[in-house]
């Protein structure tokens, strides 16, 4: 019984992401054959010290480590270059959130004195905030969004990118260098809520 409420119930093929009495129940009689009680089961359970609590949120990026020491090279490289080259190029970090941040909380049995960790899913917000963080002055830029979509994050980027190239005019050069002249933009994804992994995305410098 504990070596199977360790486990994930993905593991023995169930779709469903955590064990309940009820499940586990119905698990061990198929497995076998005897049918225990949700309240006997329960009591089993927390004789062997287990007990039904909150699950600990973990967002710990799952990403493949070879790919993820791959984009901390690159980001490096870029770090390298804004050093060298301060006007030639700027790092965001990125991220979008909405106002209603509740976590989807649930209860696993564990271990007393540990706390399970999950993956850290969230409602969607009625209204997003997305922008970022530029890296060498911590100036921060964001905007309000009805959802998290695709087209949403264009029409975003648009503006955000009209803002960096009014800043760079408003220095004291020409509109019609900026193409040319203009810094590159690179942007740090943090899209781990959705696909567990880190983003980059590089802008140079064009007409719009």
């Amino acid at each position: 019984m504990t070596e199977i409420i360790i486990k994930e119930p993905e593991e023995f093929g169930y779709e469903f992401g955590r064990w309940t009495v009820a499940r586990l129940s119905t698990h061990m009689e198929k497995e076998t054959g005897i049918l225990l009680g949700n309240t006997q089961l329960r009591n089993m359970l927390k004789k062997k010290r287990f007990v039904y609590i909150w699950a600990k949120y973990s967002l710990e990026d799952k990403q493949d480590e070879q790919k993820r020491e791959e984009f901390r090279k690159k980001v490096e490289e870029y770090k390298k270059l804004l050093k060298e080259k301060p006007e030639s190029i700027q790092i965001w970090f990125w991220d979008e959130s909405g106002f209603s941040l509740r976590v989807i909380r649930r209860k696993h049995w564990t271990k007393k004195g540990k706390r399970k960790k999950v993956r850290g899913d969230r409602r969607k917000g009625r209204v997003n905030v997305m922008g970022g963080i530029r890296y060498t002055d911590k100036k921060r830029w964001v905007d309000l969004i009805p959802s998290g979509n695709s087209q949403n994050f264009k029409s975003v980027l648009l503006i955000f990118y009209k803002d960096i190239q009014r800043e760079w005019i408003e220095q004291g050069n020409k509109k019609e260098d900026f193409e040319k002249n203009g810094p590159k933009i690179v942007i740090i994804l943090d899209v781990i809520s959705h696909s567990n992994k880190w983003g980059l995305i590089l802008i140079k410098p064009q007409k719009y």
